[in-house]
């Protein structure tokens, strides 16, 4: 029965306290499989010692470092989904539903060529006429001490052949993935700037010089330049946004460490196999939206009739543009990253997301936001497919609307809730039109892990020209680097000025290190909605109820 009290309502003092607990006990892999999922978890969530019931997400798990456990379970000779790792968290559960991997899996390795058919976000790039669409890039900036540059540039040119669409030239709107013989693979420069006076400034201005001077008609897409600098040496690695995306990212990294280490072993650069092309995964996915249900089509129809409502409140024009970065503590950081999870079973964006609407909420005062999602795009579809070791530019973009709560618990819940309830995490949404888009685009990309020791930090300068103005009012992008959580909080033009920029940033902060704090102390638990109406049953539903029971 359920305990009520005199005046009939809910005693929850009465009810029974209900404890999921995690002993933290060490339990060895029993077989073959799941010592592989432990090994990929060791080595992909850089923890020590891995039990086969630990829980993914307790030790830092997202979507993104899942499909790199995939991808090092697949060299383990074994197949698993996204799904798998997400829905099991343990090696134990796991491994129930992870298969040996057949030989009519493995996808052609050979020299991929041809025309790539235009995704949606491709066409949305097409469709963006931006000032400068050659400066449009992604980069990265990596330590190469004690690497020779002929060696860092055979290790580029190695991925460049392997990975097929860096090789991509962009003519009439179209990808084109050039062959090895005509691609000129990468552009490498070299520099000595160990008596510059301001080593930092100089690197900086010159790596956005070379950002900004790709040839997206003949290639190559890929900019490779090594900065002298006495105390350090630092590798640029610069790629059109058409070619790359934040998983490719880390793709790439570990290939470059592997092409690296093999070259100096004097050995043949051997990376590991490839999965299906970008021109195989686009054709698909076009597939895909041609197949569409009526059921997607009506539910992203009620969203696009929300998003009118949750555009960003008030007059916040200002004489200058807003750019700010939200900078996280090392101990909000690690609540979100390990303990997420205990408040409903949340992933970490879905925390940060449920504070950047309450953040909006109180600086603006409206009861709902609307908000773009940038995903990975490497969802699921209509056919299998693998793409965990494609590299290409995958995202996806999606919306969702969210109430701008003050309750711990509600806000959480609301975010996690309505992000899972979106069909395919959205990889229909761009194959439909719409009339109205959120003013905020969101975007987590997750962990970026540092090699060795923090550095001093040089930058690769300007990714996208600041000509090249998009739709969105506002930019949140963000990332885990070193231990902490930035976010890059952005505004396109005047209408959101610098003041409401900052004013929104500190909010920010401030919303999702009170989340954080709160699934810190909150005990485990996979609580939904639902499990809340409970909380708002009156007196006649308390009755009913005990009829049932009785």
């Amino acid at each position: 029965s359920i305990p009520v009290t005199r005046n009939g309502k809910l005693d929850k003092r009465a009810l029974p306290e209900i404890e999921t607990k995690n002993t933290r006990e060490y339990l060895a892999p029993r077989n073959e499989a799941e010592e592989a999922i432990c090994k990929a978890f060791n080595e992909i969530l850089n923890v020590e010692k891995v039990g086969i019931q630990d829980s993914f997400f307790e030790l830092g798990g997202d979507s993104i470092k899942a499909i790199r456990i995939i991808s090092k379970l697949r060299n383990a000779g074994y197949t698993a989904t996204v799904k798998d790792v997400m829905n099991g968290k343990t090696a134990e559960k796991i491994a129930l539903s992870m298969k040996n991997t057949n030989e009519n899996q493995r996808y052609d390795q050979g020299e991929v060529t041809g025309k790539i058919e235009s995704t949606p976000i491709i066409k949305e790039f097409g469709e963006w006429n931006l000032a400068k669409p050659e400066h449009f890039n992604q980069s990265m900036m990596f330590p190469v001490e004690e690497i020779e540059n002929a060696v860092i540039k055979q290790a580029i040119e190695e991925l460049v052949k392997h990975h097929d669409v860096l090789r991509a030239v962009y003519r009439e709107n179209t990808l084109e993935i050039l062959p090895i013989a005509e691609s000129k693979l990468c552009d490498f420069y070299e520099f000595d700037y160990r008596d510059e006076a301001d080593k930092k400034l100089a690197v900086e201005n010159k790596c956005t010089e070379i950002q900004g001077s790709i040839d997206l008609e003949n290639g190559p897409l890929v900019k490779i330049a090594v900065f002298e600098l006495g105390d350090t040496k630092q590798m640029m690695f610069c790629i059109h946004h058409l070619a790359v995306d934040g998983v490719s990212w880390r793709i790439l990294q570990e290939d470059f460490e592997t092409a690296v280490g093999q070259i100096k072993a004097g050995r043949k650069v051997t990376l590991p196999e490839k999965t299906a092309s970008f021109i195989e995964w686009s054709r698909k996915l076009n597939e895909y939206g041609e197949k569409l249900g009526s059921k997607e089509k009506e539910y992203w129809k009620k969203a696009d009739a929300s998003i009118a409502e949750g555009l960003i409140s008030g007059d916040h024009h200002g004489e200058e543009q807003g750019f700010v970065v939200a900078k996280f503590s090392e101990e909000t950081t690690e609540k979100l990253l390990t303990k997420s999870s205990n408040a409903f079973g949340a992933k970490i964006d879905e925390v940060i997301v449920a504070g950047l609407a309450r953040a909006v909420g109180r600086v603006t005062g409206q009861k709902s936001v609307a908000i773009k999602l940038e995903g990975h795009g490497r969802e699921e579809i209509h056919e299998p497919i693998s793409i965990d070791r494609t590299v290409g530019w995958f995202t996806n973009i999606y919306v969702i609307s969210l109430e701008c709560s003050e309750d711990n618990e509600k806000s959480i819940i609301n975010a996690k809730d309505t992000i899972r309830s979106v069909p395919n995490m959205g990889m229909s949404y761009g194959f439909m039109e719409h009339e109205t888009e959120p003013d905020i685009c969101f975007n987590y990309l997750g962990v970026f892990d540092s090699n060795g020791d923090e550095q001093e930090e040089y930058s690769a300068g300007m990714d996208v020209a600041s000509e090249n103005g998009l739709s969105d009012r506002v930019l949140v992008n963000g990332q885990v680097t070193n231990g902490k959580l930035e976010f890059s909080v952005i505004s396109n033009d005047n209408t959101i000025g610098k003041n409401f920029i900052e004013e929104l940033s500190d909010m920010f902060v401030k919303c999702v290190s009170e989340l954080a704090d709160y699934a810190a102390e909150e005990k485990s638990s996979e609580k939904t909605i639902s499990d809340m109406a409970v909380d708002f049953l009156d007196d006649s539903d308390i009755s009913f109820i005990n009829g049932l029971l009785n």
